[in-house]
């Protein structure tokens, strides 16, 4: 969204460096730090925003999802996960220590070590499944949600609202 903005901005009037609004609430979108500098430089632009685009947690979540990410986070770690594996028909000996149908979680960006074994072969039976689920860690927006399908809703949402923005912007280039 940002990108977008400073590139129809940089179209329209030749300045760049605006943030895209966002807020928490709709109600508190006009008094975002963001909001009275793109008003002051484009008021019918910030009009459109805040009836038909709503970046705010309260009335389009993935889209205030997207919007809100710090710059660290979206130019970084885009988004912390964690991941929780399943394993059924598991038998795994690694010396005299047995490992049955298991299922384990961990921060997913940093590592993990599943089974290792210092003192031998780690002997695995066949025929055992694994199911992997990538979810968001507790605490994020979107937690114990998961991963891929929440950010191909956040990928939709960002979409239309670019083409929304990209409509309006069509008569004033």
């Amino acid at each position: 969204m940002e990108y977008w903005l400073n590139d129809a901005v940089a179209r329209v009037a030749g300045r760049k460096k605006l943030h895209f609004p966002f807020a928490e609430e709709w109600k508190d979108l006009k008094t975002s730090p963001n909001y009275p500098p793109l008003e002051k430089a484009f008021p019918d632009l910030v009009d459109f925003i805040w009836k038909d685009i709503q970046p705010c947690r309260d009335t389009n979540l993935h889209l205030w999802a997207a919007t809100s990410l710090c710059n660290f986070n979206k130019h970084n770690d885009f988004v912390p996960i964690t991941t929780v594996t399943s394993f059924e028909n598991f038998y795994v000996r690694v010396g005299t220590n047995v490992i049955k149908t298991a299922e384990i979680g961990w921060q997913a960006d940093g590592p993990m070590t599943l089974v290792r074994s210092t003192q031998g072969p780690i002997a695995m039976e066949q025929n055992f499944q694994v199911t992997t689920d990538i979810t968001f860690p507790k605490g994020a927006v979107f937690e114990d949600q998961p991963v891929i399908p929440t950010l191909l809703q956040m990928l939709r949402v960002v979409s239309k609202a670019v083409e929304a923005l990209d409509k309006f912007l069509k008569p004033n280039l």
